[in-house]
This record gives structure tokens, C-alpha cells and sequence, in this order.
């Protein structure tokens, strides 16, 4: 479902992926996800995708409106700006985001 979205580029919101039939015979739906939103993580110099900030649930629930939407893009917008800051941080310091010698 998040390579819909890096691939897509844009944001998904199946309200019952069972009912889906992009999505119904994948494993994670069979194991019991049924509602999932996502939307891609993308580098803000670039404009590449990432990723994907997903939420998953065991239940269908109703599609996002517009403001969830902007919910989720805000969230995912974040996590851009948290990581493009970490990277900053480390440049030129021979380390990697995860603290590892690079």
C-alpha cells in the first residue's frame, strides 16, 4: 500500500481495504489492516519520495475529508522537516542520521 503512494505520488485513503480490489489480496490486509491513509514523505529540496507516514487500523472506518487530509499532509510535512533537519546536523560530521559512523 505505501509503495500506491511513493509510486503515486499522493495520498491514499482506503476506508476498507477488504472491499479494495488493489488491495484485498495483499497479506497485510488478509492479517487484518482494513482502514489505511497514507501520504508520501518528501525531500523538500528534491521533491523525491522518501516514504510514506501511514496510519493503519483493524476496522473500516469512513474516508478522510479535507481537513483529516490536511491533517495527514501536515504530520507527514513535519516529519520531512524533522528529518531534513537531523541530515543538516550530521553533515560533515561522518555520521549517519542513526548516530553510526558512516
Amino acid at each position: 500500500m505505501c509503495a500506491q503512494i511513493v509510486l503515486d505520488e499522493g495520498a491514499v485513503v482506503v476506508p476498507d481495504a477488504a472491499a479494495d480490489r488493489r488491495f484485498a489480496d495483499l497479506l497485510m490486509v488478509r492479517e487484518g489492516c482494513r482502514f489505511y491513509a497514507g501520504t508520501p514523505l518528501q525531500n523538500s529540496l528534491s521533491g523525491a519520495n522518501l516514504g510514506a507516514l501511514c496510519i493503519v487500523v483493524d476496522a473500516p472506518r469512513p474516508a478522510f475529508d479535507k481537513t483529516q487530509r490536511e491533517m495527514l499532509a501536515g504530520l507527514a510535512h513535519l516529519v520531512t522537516e524533522e528529518l531534513a533537519r537531523r541530515m543538516s546536523a550530521t553533515a560533515g560530521t561522518g555520521r549517519s542520521v542513526g548516530g553510526k559512523a558512516a
